[in-house]
């Protein structure tokens, strides 16, 4: 602690006789050694913490490719048992080391140093995070908040045939904000003709976010018509022209999004019974 005590005093003298002064490559030099000799002090002195945050700041403010804190970073992530963490550490040494040794690599030719991190160290830090990482995709399958890219889910719904209409309507509906504002205008009480009416009006505001790609937003906006509808039969008959099977569509589509295929199926089914040649429910 003494030695890591007389390294910060060091490094104080430098930052206070160097204030307005560029920093020159030599003294970026000594300041990268002072921080990675007290680090190591602090590593020695079993205060990791300390230790960790000097190897950062190294690698986050001097040298990405300082060998030195790197790999004393995986050493106390491992400590720590940040399995994962530790992995990046390994795959950056190894990058670095490719990087450094490219020529050799790419003609074939051994390098003449051994890589910082062996090969055995890599395959054991992939065997401790490969079961916390399927864990973690299992419950995020899971999770009704997850959705695929935007991507993934434009170019499944150019897939569709009905896609162009579906798009032409958004576009001339117009915009979220006086679609909400028109919601808002709405009655609010549980007669039939007005649930029915915010109903559709949800199925329009939320076509709209699909032609915006918020695909987030309109899976909430969908879900929230299915919930005005859920189980009303007098208000699927007041609906106007084909809202409720279109509604009881995109409700299905977007719980087919989020994982959810048992309801997804359940809404798919409702649709297939009104609508018996619907090509995308079946």
């Amino acid at each position: 602690m003494e030695a890591a005590q007389a390294f910060t005093e060091a490094l104080t003298l430098i930052e206070e006789t160097s204030v307005g002064k560029p920093t020159s490559s030599s003294m970026s030099k000594q300041i990268v050694t002072l921080i990675n000799n007290r680090s190591a002090m602090y590593e020695k002195g079993n205060l990791p913490e300390l230790a960790l945050d000097d190897c950062n700041k190294i690698l986050e403010d001097y040298d990405k490719a300082h060998t030195k804190a790197r790999t004393r970073k995986l050493r106390i992530l491992e400590s720590f048992k940040e399995w994962y963490q530790g992995l990046v550490e390994v795959c950056a040494l190894q990058l670095l080391f490719m990087r450094q040794h490219r020529e050799q690599l790419r003609m074939g030719i051994p390098p003449a140093t051994q890589p910082p991190v062996p090969q055995s160290k890599l395959e054991e830090l992939l065997q401790k995070t490969l079961p916390d990482q399927l864990e973690e995709l299992v419950v995020s399958s899971k999770n009704k908040e997850v959705l695929p890219s935007d991507y993934t889910l434009t170019q499944l719904l150019k897939s569709y045939t009905g896609y162009n209409a579906w798009m032409a309507k958004a576009a001339k509906d117009g915009g979220v904000p006086p679609l909400k504002q028109q919601l808002a205008s709405l009655p609010v009480d549980d007669e039939p003709s007005h649930v029915a009416d915010r109903a559709s009006l949800l199925l329009t505001i939320g076509r709209r976010e699909v032609y915006e790609s918020k695909f987030s937003d309109a899976r909430e906006t969908f879900l929230s018509g299915y919930t005005l509808i859920q189980g009303k039969s007098d208000v699927k008959k007041t609906m106007k022209d084909d809202d409720f099977t279109r509604l009881m569509e995109w409700v299905g589509m977007v719980k087919h999004w989020s994982y959810d295929l048992d309801g997804a199926s359940q809404c798919y089914q409702e649709c297939i019974e009104i609508e018996p040649t619907n090509v995308r429910s079946l």
